[in-house]
């Protein structure tokens, strides 16, 4: 940050924050003019309309307004305001009129003014006091979307980010404030990816209608949660899950579906399903009418509607009247799951489709789902084998593992969701871990036929009466004219809409193929798939040979309908590809100039794309023979073929002018772009006779080539740059890590500083009391040494009692006569020597306290040694000192009981007669005893 960088005022301060003024001057920092936080302005507004479409857009907070001018390059009418005058004024100078200054606090715009709005890098930017009020700001002034991007940490100064919180957080203030998840959210952050969002997190939302928002609070939503969540109203992973599979689900939706969401809840998954799909209707049924008067309320639209109704009896749908189910958390509610798999079947259409999801073995330690509401403990065998038991017209088309984390079990997984690999028991591998199974099943089309065919996808009815009009005939969707069983065209033919399993899909081919009417489109079509599996190497179970026969058999039996000519040229260019891929290259040019001649106008335009391709291949196949005239009248014919396809009508190649197919564009570009390849080889003229490399390389410069290659290509780089963002985000992960680590360091250091000033003034402390004890001992030691002077003293009196003893003796020897006399008086000296061992009985008694005493001072140095240790004071010191007393105190110890134990082991002597030498002997046992 430059010296003079203006920095925001603390959060806590007690003064409002200047915003005008503090990023007036922010912008106008050099490191700080002309740049914005997102990486790529065109690939964000990419991801704004992707979400939100086109409509008006305020970017708020618009600093340098990289997105808005993004977004005026698109066409979508876009503004800015921000803060700062400065920004704004910079970008009037490019746009006039566009921008305008203002605080996000106080928008200077009415309700409702923009059709989204969107908001990156700025709310972080704000005091936690304000992000509420910011955020009511844009619920207010957008009529629909929200879109917005924030920071969850520090910026690079450290100073700018004021709020630094989670998505989770983040979530909940917008719910709080009458904003949900957008149910698009998911189309540009697919449910995976949340778990590498980084240092910056997107929450794309919408507003509740008014009268939604204020009819169900939030809080009320809260309390009923035990029961219905509206996950688009709800943060965290577990909620993430639940939307996922909704969004998941819309993938295989096919357009013009009629679907229905068995056990929708409170709708937030038919909203998810609605603004995903191009399904023609989707309808929500729940046994609780209080879900179903939210779900009207907060998710009804134009093709969106739901009705009271139990999703085991489903008696208000006709037989195949729906084209898509979802039933996701109900089979293990339900008594009978069988019962209600075949009630499916009923209602689907043939060819239709239903996902399922049920938890995955949620049991406890005890075996058993602590979920009361929980009838059934599944597994993927158990769901298979209820799938079974349900009827024999199901095709078990995916399964499809979820995982969510933060739950029961596997609470410490990512978050999964993807499709994992059936043996041909349809058993998934045990090393699976899933939390959630969902399976995708097929109604056999087979069960279908021309009785009660309705054509969602390929609208035909109107062309056809149009058609009639002008004298023409529509073949292009015409099928329930052409095909014995025209469900077959969405279950096994349109790409992108048929069975996804490959193996799956070769099987009903084969079954198809068995029952077809021979020549029929039915029979074309078998054949088709069959051979592009066998040419991709795909498990097919016929050999080359078989397929060039089943081909041939179907040609040689063709009936003559627009829809079987189709599949008579498609099926020549097929095996002309299969043959050439076998390397029969005579047989290969033969089938693809077969291919070439025929007329693709009694079907489509259209299919000009396999008959000019094939003149362009068999040109090839003639120019590497060195037969370059043969090789110039194939390509001669494939540009001519073009001209002749594209001046003809248009009716069977787009259908309506006013509402053309899907489809219908893309592949008469395709048509152009086969026809200029056969252009550019004969643009090459000579070439290939001198210069055959560049010849090919010109020849084969494509559009579809070069798309298919620039779409390899992309998908290598994006699969790189998620490499490479995988690999920024775990260095920024490690780096957040690290700096958190020498944070949380430096806050350690910061106590044990403290503790070690503790510590100090303990060890202080403890000096103190050491210093306090050993003055205690010292005085103790002074009342132990006159005790010991006592002790010397009644020693000193028994050495005098003892020489008198003596003399008395020597008396007795000497004076016989007195015996008498002497024993009386000898008797006397015992009775005063007894009082002289009571005596000293009472000098023992009184050492043997002292003792004791002292024991009990020599615990207490004990524990202030201890104490000294655990203080880091010099514990040697203090026991040599310790020792020293000790010693001291031994010794004088010694020394009084040597000194006792003389004194008063000579009164024996007395009675037993015993020899001077004798009692010095005792003595010494005496005082080793004591």
């Amino acid at each position: 940050m430059s010296q003079h960088a203006p920095q925001p005022t603390t959060p806590h301060a007690a003064e409002p924050l200047d915003y005008a003024a503090t990023y007036d001057a922010y912008w106008r920092r050099e490191d700080r003019w002309g740049q914005h936080s997102f990486g790529d302005a065109n690939e964000l507004a990419r991801r704004v309309m992707l979400v939100t479409g086109m409509g008006t857009v305020l970017d708020v907070g618009t600093g340098m307004a990289g997105l808005v001018f993004a977004l005026l390059r698109e066409g979508v009418d876009a503004r800015g305001v921000d803060v700062a005058p400065v920004a704004v004024n910079a970008a009037n100078l490019r746009a006039p009129g566009r921008f305008v200054q203002g605080s996000i606090l106080n928008l200077p715009f009415a309700d409702a003014s923009f059709d989204t709005v969107v908001c990156t890098d700025v709310l972080e930017h704000l005091s936690p006091a304000d992000v509420t009020t910011a955020l009511r700001e844009l619920a207010r002034v957008a009529k629909k979307n929200v879109y917005i991007a924030v920071s969850t940490v520090a910026d690079r100064d450290g100073v700018w980010h004021l709020t630094i919180q989670p998505r989770a957080w983040w979530e909940e203030q917008c719910f709080g404030v009458g904003l949900r998840k957008h149910p698009r959210a998911m189309r540009i952050l697919p449910y995976a990816q949340f778990e590498h969002e980084g240092a910056s997190v997107t929450l794309v939302l919408e507003k509740l209608p008014l009268e939604a928002a204020a009819k169900w609070p939030l809080d009320a939503l809260r309390a009923e949660s035990q029961l219905h969540n509206d996950m688009l109203r709800w943060s965290g992973r577990r909620a993430d899950a639940h939307v996922a599979r909704y969004q998941y689900a819309s993938e295989l939706v096919r357009p013009g579906d009629s679907v229905l969401d068995a056990s929708c809840g409170l709708g937030y998954g038919s909203s998810v399903l609605a603004t995903n799909s191009l399904a023609r209707q989707i309808v929500g049924v729940d046994i609780d009418s209080r879900a179903i008067a939210y779900a009207n309320d907060c998710y009804a639209g134009e093709r969106t509607r739901f009705v009271v109704g139990d999703a085991t009896k489903l008696a208000q749908f006709a037989d195949a009247s729906v084209d898509f189910i979802t039933c996701f958390e109900t089979l293990e509610h339900v008594h009978d799951p069988c019962s209600v798999l075949a009630e499916f079947q009923r209602i689907l259409s043939p060819g239709g489709r239903i996902i399922a999801s049920v938890p995955n073995d949620w049991t406890d330690a005890s075996g058993r789902d602590p979920n009361p509401h929980h009838l059934h403990v599944y597994t993927w065998q158990k769901l298979i084998d209820d799938v079974r038991a349900s009827g024999d017209g199901w095709i078990i088309e995916r399964a499809t593992r979820q995982t969510a984390g933060g739950g029961m079990k596997l609470s410490d997984q990512p978050r999964v969701l993807e499709s994992v690999a059936l043996d041909d028991a349809k058993r998934v591998s045990n090393n699976v871990r899933a939390e959630w199974w969902l399976i995708t099943l097929m109604k056999d089309p087979l069960a279908g036929s021309k009785v009660g065919y309705r054509e969602t996808v390929f609208p035909a009815q109107a062309i056809n009466d149009h058609a009639a009009r002008d004298g023409e005939a529509y073949h292009l969707t015409n099928f329930a004219r052409d095909y014995d069983n025209p469900w077959l065209v969405r279950s096994m033919v349109a790409m992108g809409m048929r069975l996804s399993d490959d193996a799956e899909l070769v099987k009903l081919a084969t079954r198809v193929l068995e029952r077809a009417r021979p020549g029929s489109a039915d029979h074309g079509a078998a054949v088709c798939v069959l051979l592009y599996a066998t040419l991709l190497n795909k498990p097919s179970g016929s050999s080359l040979d078989d397929m060039t026969a089943e081909s041939q058999r179907f040609a040689n039996n063709c009936d003559g309908s627009a829809n079987s000519l189709r599949w008579l040229v498609s099926n020549q260019y097929a095996a002309a590809l299969l043959a050439q891929s076998r390397g029969n290259v005579l047989a290969a040019r033969e089938a693809f100039t077969l291919c070439a001649k025929q007329d693709t106008c009694v079907f489509s335009p259209l299919l000009a794309t396999k008959t000019i391709d094939a003149a362009w291949r068999a040109g090839m196949l003639a120019a590497q023979a060195g037969e370059l005239d043969a090789a110039r009248a194939m390509w001669q014919h494939g540009v001519r073929e073009c001209k002749r396809v594209m001046s003809g009508s248009w009716l069977n190649a787009i259908g309506d002018e006013d509402a053309p197919q899907l489809f219908a564009f893309a592949e008469l570009a395709q048509v152009m772009d086969a026809a200029a390849k056969c252009g550019r080889a004969l643009a090459m003229g000579d070439r290939w006779l001198n210069e055959p490399s560049i010849a090919m390389e010109v020849s084969r410069q494509s559009l579809l080539v070069q798309a298919q290659a620039g779409w390899t290509e992309a998908r290598r780089i994006a699969t790189e740059w998620q490499q490479v963002a995988t690999q920024l985000r775990e260095r920024e992960t490690q780096f957040h890590d690290l700096r958190f680590g020498l944070e949380a360091a430096s806050a350690r250091e910061a106590i044990l500083t403290r503790d070690r000033d503790v510590w100090l003034a303990e060890s202080k402390r403890l000096e103190r009391e050491w210093s306090e004890q050993s003055r205690r001992v010292q005085a103790l030691a002074a009342k132990v040494d006159g005790l010991f002077a006592e002790v010397n003293q009644a020693a000193r009196d028994r050495d005098n009692w003892q020489h008198e003893a003596q003399r008395i003796a020597r008396e007795w020897e000497a004076v016989a006569e007195q015996l008498q006399v002497a024993r009386s008086h000898g008797d006397a000296m015992a009775a005063h020597a007894r009082g002289l061992e009571r005596e000293r009985d009472d000098v023992v008694g009184r050492v043997t306290e002292l003792v004791a005493e002292n024991e009990v001072q020599q615990a207490e140095l004990t524990k202030l040694l201890a104490r000294l240790q655990t203080a880091h004071l010099s514990a040697a010191h203090f026991r040599a000192l310790f020792e020293a007393i000790r010693g001291e105190a031994d010794g004088l110890e010694a020394r009084r009981a040597f000194r006792l134990a003389r004194t008063l082991g000579l009164v024996d002597p007395i009675y037993t007669g015993k020899s001077a030498a004798t009692l010095d002997g005792a003595n010494g046992s005496i005082g080793g005893h004591a």
